[in-house]
């Protein structure tokens, strides 16, 4: 791993506040919405609401999913650049 500052551990700290919090937004988006948007007694004031709500969950979905992801990727980046780092600091 090339030399690095320690400004570049507090930035990876902050991408990893900045994604978990956003996957606690994604899934409270889900949690909440899904069961609003199965349930057929619901009457919507046009028939394409239902759609286009199943559209953004399905969009939401992915976000979801590509923000976790996101999230192991950059959890393995941090663990890699903090064992290099105490293993050259010991």
């Amino acid at each position: 791993m090339p030399e690095c500052s320690v400004e570049y551990g507090l930035y990876k700290t902050r991408t990893l506040i900045f994604l978990a919090v956003q996957c606690a937004i994604g899934l409270f988006v889900l949690i909440g919405a899904v069961p609003f948007s199965i349930d057929s007694d619901i009457t919507f004031a046009h028939s394409a609401i239902r759609p286009l709500i199943v559209i953004l969950l399905t969009i939401t979905l992915l976000w979801f999913i590509s923000t976790l992801l996101a999230l192991v990727v950059v959890i393995r980046d941090q663990k890699r650049y903090l064992r290099f780092h105490i293993c050259l600091n010991v």
